[in-house]
């Protein structure tokens, strides 16, 4: 995807902003193959609008929500809804191919650049070929779209399809591809158109010239063009068994050039992009040398109203430039002051851890110091009752010692009276 497109119907109401689905593939492109974060600047468009920068914005909500805001540099941004920006067009018209060599034409014809498709019918395709789902708009449209997001381009291709008849002068006028009237909702050619049906000429007597010279020839004037025309090229593709002689003739007719992509007989899908490919370079340089020699023609009032026009237009790209500068620093300003904020929370919390560390520390210290005092006082306590008890036992040894002998001392006093009682008998005796 080289621009991301968006129909008009999913732009918001204010046409400055898109709601992205997370399963949307646009989505996945541009967070998951792009790498794009909030702030980032993707190429976006709006089918038939305008095409320019989209910023990515990113944001929590419910569920994390992704949006891109569109703000378009109007000095380089292009607006399909206006028909001035339209200088040239190229209309495709396209025999009924095999369906699946069709759907693969699909988006390479769309990122060509190619403003119109007109599928027919001639008379060599399979008329089975007019039930296909390749001619369904539920089919071609979202690979139209893949190849305008691939080439870059926000204009809508318009389809018309008109295989229920064989190709004749009726369906071209209603294609509008006559300069006749019209009945279908496209403008019909004008004079000023380049009407162009390859063919290889095996069956004319001389070979048609090559593609690029046919367009070169008939080409309008670069000098007598302005801004506001425009050059339309019609070129007529036969399928893969080419056009018949009655439809070569039916195109001169009607005012088709005949040309070639030389000599070699070419499969429908190579046709169409070589084609396609000489056609829009062609378009593209004479477009770029318009303008440049419109520049030239400018009297000077006109030349000083042209360059205040685009200095005009470079100040307000600058300051687009400027404000998605500002956004950005505001953005990264936030940013900055969330991250300060976490690291000085982070700081707190880390204080508080430590602090609470710190004072779990002490207590241990001192539950350990309480410890050590208690080892070491509990030998004395132990000791001290063990002494007490010595120094108590002493005095009643000694009273019991004291008491033995006072016990043994009265015996012996006893004995000692006894013998002085008897002595005094004896001598009373005697």
């Amino acid at each position: 995807m080289n621009l991301i497109l968006f129909k008009r119907s999913e732009i918001s109401d204010d046409g400055k902003s898109v709601q992205l689905d997370s399963k949307d593939p646009r989505t996945k492109h541009i967070f998951d193959h792009l790498k794009k974060y909030d702030g980032d600047t993707v190429t976006a468009g709006i089918i038939s609008g305008r095409q320019g920068s989209a910023i990515v914005r990113y944001y929590v909500g419910d569920g994390c929500q992704r949006r891109l805001d569109f703000e378009f540099d109007t000095s380089v941004v292009i607006d399909h809804s206006s028909s001035k920006c339209v200088n040239h067009e190229i209309v495709l018209v396209l025999s009924m191919p095999f369906p699946k060599r069709l759907k693969n034409l699909w988006p390479q014809i769309s990122s060509m650049g190619v403003a119109r498709v007109c599928v027919v019918r001639g008379s060599l395709s399979d008329s089975s070929f007019a039930q296909s789902s390749s001619i369904t708009p539920k089919v071609y449209r979202p690979l139209i779209e893949e190849g305008m997001s691939q080439g870059c381009h926000s204009k809508e291709v318009t389809v018309d399809i008109e295989v229920e008849d064989v190709l004749s002068r009726a369906v071209l006028d209603k294609l509008g591809l006559t300069m006749s009237g019209s009945t279908s909702s496209q403008l019909p050619c004008t004079t000023s158109d380049i009407k162009i049906v390859l063919d290889c000429g095996d069956e004319a007597s001389s070979p048609p010239l090559p593609l690029h010279r046919v367009v070169m020839k008939n080409i309008s004037d670069v000098a007598t063009t302005t801004l506001e025309s425009s050059n339309c090229v019609v070129l007529a593709i036969g399928s893969e068994r080419g056009w018949t002689e009655d439809e070569a003739r039916l195109f001169q007719e009607a005012g088709f050039h005949a040309a070639s992509l030389g000599k070699s007989i070419l499969r429908v899908d190579t046709a169409v992009v070589a084609g396609l490919g000489i056609v829009s370079t062609i378009l593209d340089e004479q477009e770029v040398a318009r303008n440049t020699n419109l520049m030239s023609n400018l009297s000077p009032d006109d030349s000083a109203k042209t360059m205040m026009t685009n200095v005009s237009k470079m100040v307000e790209s600058l300051s687009t430039v400027v404000n998605s500068l500002a956004n950005m620093a505001q953005a990264t300003a936030n940013t900055n002051e969330t991250i300060k904020q976490m690291m000085i929370q982070q700081v707190e919390t880390n204080k508080q851890m430590m602090m609470q560390q710190t004072t779990t520390i002490n207590n241990f210290m001192m539950l350990m110091t309480r410890n050590e005092e208690r080892r070491q006082e509990v030998p004395i306590r132990e000791i001290q009752p063990i002494v007490d008890l010595q120094q108590n036992s002493t005095p009643s040894s000694t009273i019991t010692n004291s008491q033995s002998s006072q016990s043994q001392e009265q015996p012996q006093q006893k004995i000692q009276s006894s013998k002085i009682d008897s002595s005094q008998k004896r001598k009373h005796d005697t």
